[in-house]
């Protein structure tokens, strides 16, 4: 079965770099993946609407001599614009090891919880590169409203943590990264701020509208 995997990534991986974006809010990773300089028939089947789907899940069935949508199975959202091409699905975090991209770049792929601590790691072996044409880079950059607890990233810009992966370092380009169980409480997410924050708008409406009344008060009297 993992052989039909193969064949069906190598139909469209033609760019020369890409990106594979996840954002982990709350419970759910949205996976965005970008191959970048995309041409040829591939990329004009994608363009048209009639390039094979990619299933969403590794343990999708495949069927070569149809390659269809099959009924009760989840596939990425798949189209090309500006000669690039973009993958959109979106995983809970109970499904998301079993993300079909993940585990076709590593043998090992988990998410798992751990005391306090959700983690997603794989083994160090990238094997990605072995299934396309000319794809020599791949950038994993990875956001969430977490707080990230550790991470084996190359660099990190602001939220994003990033790996860089050629064909130089796949022996070792593992992903390593922990995040809080909670995401972050930020300021205007805490149910008590909004609260206060509603009335205070409240109290100021009241005053403005106080002010106006008071002031045609006036006027109307020295008349």
């Amino acid at each position: 079965m993992k052989k039909i995997f193969i064949i069906v990534f190598l139909l469209f991986i033609t760019g020369c770099t890409a990106e594979y974006r996840i954002d982990f809010t709350d419970e759910t990773f949205s996976e965005k993946i970008v191959l970048y300089s995309v041409d040829g028939m591939e990329y004009d089947a994608i363009r048209n609407g009639k390039h094979a789907p990619v299933p969403a899940f590794i343990d999708t069935p495949i069927n070569l001599e149809a390659p269809v949508k099959t009924e009760g199975f989840e596939y990425y959202d798949l189209n090309a614009r500006d000669n690039n091409v973009y993958l959109n699905y979106k995983f809970d975090i109970d499904n998301y090891e079993k993300s079909y991209f993940s585990n076709i770049c590593y043998d090992y792929f988990k998410v798992f919880v751990e005391d306090d601590a959700i983690i997603v790691a794989t083994n160090d072996k990238f094997r990605g590169f072995t299934f396309g044409y000319d794809l020599d880079k791949l950038d994993v950059i990875i956001t969430t409203n977490h707080d990230v607890l550790y991470s084996n990233a190359d660099e990190v810009n602001d939220d994003e943590y990033i790996w860089h992966i050629t064909k130089d370092n796949v022996d070792d380009a593992g992903i390593k990264i922990s995040f809080s169980k909670e995401a972050k409480k930020t300021l205007l997410g805490n149910r008590n701020v909004q609260i206060i924050l509603i009335l205070v708008g409240i109290v100021l409406m009241i005053v403005v509208l106080s002010g106006i009344i008071y002031i045609r008060y006036k006027r109307i009297n020295k008349i």
